[in-house]
């Protein structure tokens, strides 16, 4: 596939990209890690999308070496562009570039139970260190008439995290699992979670992960497994916006 790429080096957090088209193009946005998935063919994490009317903007979310890649997806002409890291530091709040948790769409295995009927439209696994941003992210689900179910989901010392990931999976059509350092530094990573987000038989994602200040470096080094799999950042999108993306993969 024809692409043009950027390597942009090391760049602060609240840094500004701005990439100007000739025409509309597919900008991913992505950190040195996911650009080296990219190259190999395999799944990767970006910020962007579909842009169609230029320049595009977009605040990088951490330090570290970034590169963007600008493609067609495969249909012919010629892609025309140019990219800059602004010196000025955040945008201003109407300058700001929605972006879409665009990969959720290309795993519909995210969505549990097809054709059942099941009490909860989404659960969500967290450790209570994180239960400030699981009510706000709940929040923001309900809004979009989902059924939220977080408090019976929460993992303490003793639980089994295979009994209650097994539980809301069978309760529920989306399964969340909040993946923070907390979350990590107290094992449930490697304590069973990571093999569980993969359906052994079939080989497909049934969990998504929310990455929450953590980068996917520091997972890299306790489970691989979780760090390849499809999900969203709260460092990158908005509550509101991987709501919107659950909510229109559940409507499917």
């Amino acid at each position: 596939m024809q692409h043009q790429h950027y390597d942009l080096g090391q760049i602060e957090a609240g840094r500004v990209v701005e990439v100007t088209l000739g025409n509309a193009a597919y900008v991913r946005i992505m950190d040195h890690a996911s650009y080296q998935e990219y190259r190999a063919g395999r799944r990767h994490m970006f910020i962007g999308g579909l842009v169609t009317v230029s320049p595009y903007r977009i605040v990088i979310p951490q330090r570290g070496r970034w590169h963007v890649v600008l493609d067609l997806d495969g249909r012919p002409g010629v892609i025309r562009s140019s990219v800059r890291v602004l010196a000025g530091a955040q945008l201003s709040d109407d300058e700001v570039q929605p972006v879409k948790s665009s990969l959720l769409a290309a795993v519909p295995s995210l969505v549990l139970g097809r054709g059942e009927k099941r009490s909860n439209d989404v659960f969500i696994l967290h450790v209570p260190e994180d239960k400030a941003v699981v009510r706000a992210f709940a929040f923001a689900r309900r809004k979009k008439g989902l059924k939220v179910n977080y408090d019976d989901f929460e993992l303490v010392k003793g639980d089994s995290a295979h009994k209650k990931v097994n539980a809301g999976m069978g309760s529920s059509r989306f399964g969340v699992a909040v993946i923070s350092r907390p979350f990590v530094m107290q094992g449930w990573v490697t304590g069973g979670v990571g093999g569980l987000a993969v359906r052994p038989l079939s080989g497909k994602q049934s969990l998504m992960p929310l990455w929450h200040d953590i980068t996917r470096n520091e997972v890299l080094e306790f489970c691989a497994d979780i760090a390849d799999l499809v999900g969203c950042h709260t460092g990158i999108s908005t509550y509101d916006e991987i709501a919107e993306d659950i909510a229109a993969l559940l409507a499917g």
